[in-house]
């Protein structure tokens, strides 16, 4: 269950940087995508290892 909860986030932090990639200019949205994709990864790793249910 856990696994699942930290996969959508990472899918959730991942498609909101897909979308500002698409709204903003290229230029702006490829930092943003990559630090989206970075922050989903963070909060996943830190979900799966502590355990937190999910908000």
């Amino acid at each position: 269950m856990m696994a699942i909860a930290a996969t959508m986030m990472f899918l959730c932090y991942t498609l909101v940087g897909l979308f500002i990639l698409a709204v903003s200019p290229l230029i702006f949205g490829l930092p943003f995508l990559s630090g989206c994709v970075g922050m989903g990864l963070w909060v996943s790793t830190r979900m799966a290892r502590a355990q937190v249910q999910p908000i």
